[in-house]
């Protein structure tokens, strides 16, 4: 009986221990947690409106500043469309666009009527006096030129020949029609692919470059449409030289807008 009562009291006095350990630890527990809210809380009762403010400007300065270092975005050649087809159709009434076959699609595909387009496929400039003949007989007050794409397997890549007969025939041109404005399209960009099985047409670049420059020397207006390709890969056809239906209209606008019609 009295081993019943020794053990029992031995139990009492072990969970007594239990209950005061277990009190203790709570006690700094709470004390600890105290500690780490004094120590993360922030006096913001001196901190004034002025204050406020010159933090803002400091932010607004830092944006600033970053913003400033990034070059400004050139708008470019707009590759949207904004005017209707019947608006381009008024603005080309009294003008022509002679080329080839990349010419040919403003009237295959009803963009312009017969008498504003003249082409002939697979022409070069140097093969292509009856095609500027009949340019010149329909008088137009503004003659749209887009030559190049054959000259440069016709030229051999030889971009001073080609810009030398170009050359040669705006002038008789000019000589025809004095009153007549010609401005100058560019080579439009060749896909790798095509680039690839015929490698000379890669000298597009140089050939464009030799027109700026003569364009400069004659006074005419240079159009350059490579942005349209560039963003619009799309466009390309199949044989990765030929446009689809989708740039002419957007090829319109901007010869348009070269001539200050929109």
């Amino acid at each position: 009986m009295k081993q019943k009562k020794a053990s029992s009291k031995k139990n009492l006095i072990f969970i007594c221990i239990i209950v005061v350990c277990l009190a203790a630890i709570f006690i700094l527990y709470r004390q600890s947690q105290k500690q780490e809210e004094n120590t993360s809380s922030v006096d913001l009762s001196g901190i004034t409106s002025g204050d406020l403010s010159s933090a803002q400007n400091e932010v607004d300065s830092s944006l600033s500043s970053e913003q400033s270092s990034e070059p400004p975005v050139s708008s470019g050649v707009s590759d949207q469309l904004t005017v209707s087809k019947e608006d381009l159709k008024k603005y080309f009434k009294n003008s022509v666009v002679a080329g080839d076959s990349i010419t040919e699609a403003l009237e295959l595909y009803n963009y312009l009527p017969a008498n504003n387009v003249v082409y002939k496929r697979g022409v070069s400039v140097e093969t292509a006096q009856e095609l500027f003949d009949t340019a010149v007989g329909l008088s137009p007050e503004n003659l749209f030129l887009a030559f190049g794409m054959n000259d440069l397997t016709y030229c051999r890549g030889d971009a001073q020949k080609f810009v030398t007969a170009y050359e040669e025939q705006i002038k008789s041109i000019q000589q025809r029609l004095p009153n007549t404005k010609i401005y100058i399209n560019s080579i439009l960009p060749i896909n790798q692919t095509a680039i690839d099985k015929q490698p000379l047409y890669g000298k597009y670049p140089e050939f464009n470059q030799a027109l700026q420059e003569m364009c400069s020397r004659l006074g005419l207006v240079f159009v350059d449409n490579n942005s349209l390709i560039e963003a619009h890969p799309e466009f390309y056809e199949s044989d990765g030289i030929h446009v689809n239906a989708n740039y002419y209209p957007l090829w319109l606008q901007h010869m348009a807008r070269e001539a200050g019609w929109i």
